[in-house]
């Protein structure tokens, strides 16, 4: 629920509470890969995110997507030195992604 007066990017839960959302592409989430699309996700927490990512990724059948949908489907389970690898460099870029429509790049950002 997106309330009057609120700077892009506030918002307020049920509660009333304000809470504060970032938002990163598909694209930004495939890192080095640079592939999927400009789909915006949108998260108040790192894992909201990583979450929503992989549910949009997966149910994608495109080009696009399809080096992160392989690299998610791996038979092979992925090593936990490898989840953590992945998830500093996710949380390197959480931590410098400002929140609102300055935490997207103009040509990103969609309604």
């Amino acid at each position: 629920m997106v309330t009057k007066g609120l700077r892009l990017g506030q918002k307020h839960n049920k509660l009333g509470k304000e809470t504060t959302m970032k938002k990163f592409t598909c694209r930004e989430m495939s890192g080095e890969m640079n592939c999927g699309c400009d789909f915006v996700l949108e998260g108040e927490k790192a894992m909201d995110i990583a979450m929503k990512s992989h549910a949009h990724v997966m149910a994608t059948t495109d080009e696009a997507h399809k080096p992160m949908r392989e690299q998610m489907t791996i038979k092979t389970k992925h090593s936990e030195e490898e989840q953590k690898k992945w998830w500093t460099w996710f949380n390197a870029k959480w931590d410098k992604k400002k929140t609102g429509i300055n935490g997207m790049h103009k040509q990103n950002y969609k309604n």
